[in-house]
């Protein structure tokens, strides 16, 4: 790239200055677009399911669905994360079955996490919805996030005569992402109990930081 850029330019002056802020960007930019082997990724992944939280964290008739790895590139948070895992739950009742979604991303450092979490649109997404994404006021939230956003809008449901609130949940704790939606109905979850699930999170949220924010994820070959 070195030379291509002198034989572009020359090695003169403002060119060479030139020549060093293309490479430098260049670097940046492919850095930024690496992605982890599926080797890494799947060892992240399988420290990461500690960091959900669990059906003892709902209130009664939730149940656990099940747990699986995350599509970084289709759903929820973009940005070239490490790995990513979501615990999803479901709940019986007179609308039907809803669920609710808790997922958890990590990235190789702080700073990368919070680029990606500047560029989350997807989790306050236009598709379905039927008002604005209005924010939450996390103050009667116990957080200890880095940074922290829950907007709350009514969606489309499957019943067309019918609309239903739901909560999303973006935040960051150091190296690491995590959402949480759900749908805030009468008889599935009430807001109370929205903001105390909400305290699960940030609690198992800090446990995962403590047990692996200084975990060396790496390729095998570095």
């Amino acid at each position: 790239m070195l030379r291509t850029c002198i034989d572009l330019f020359g090695w003169r002056g403002q060119y060479s200055l030139s020549c060093l802020v293309v490479i430098a960007a260049l670097s940046f930019l492919t850095a930024c677009n690496q992605r982890p082997s599926p080797e890494l990724r799947s060892r992240v992944e399988s420290q990461l399911y500690s960091c959900a939280i669990d059906a003892s964290n709902f209130p009664s008739g939730w149940r656990l669905t099940g747990r699986e790895t995350y599509e970084v590139t289709s759903r929820g948070i973009p940005g070239n994360g490490l790995g990513g895992i979501e615990a999803i739950f479901y709940r019986k009742g007179f609308r039907g079955t809803l669920h609710a979604i808790h997922a958890v991303l990590a990235y190789s450092t702080p700073e990368r996490a919070a680029i990606a979490l500047e560029q989350s649109p997807r989790v306050f997404y236009d598709a379905s919805r039927l008002t604005p994404w209005l924010e939450f006021d996390v103050a009667q939230i116990d957080l200890s996030a880095d940074a922290v956003r829950v907007g709350c809008a009514y969606l489309e449901s499957d019943d067309a005569d019918i609309s239903r609130k739901n909560c999303h949940f973006l935040a960051q704790y150091g190296r690491f992402l995590t959402t949480f939606q759900t749908p805030v109905v009468p008889e599935y979850i009430a807001e109370g109990e929205m903001v105390r699930i909400l305290q699960s999170v940030n609690e198992r949220m800090l446990q995962c930081v403590d047990a692996y924010a200084d975990a060396v994820w790496e390729e095998e070959s570095e």
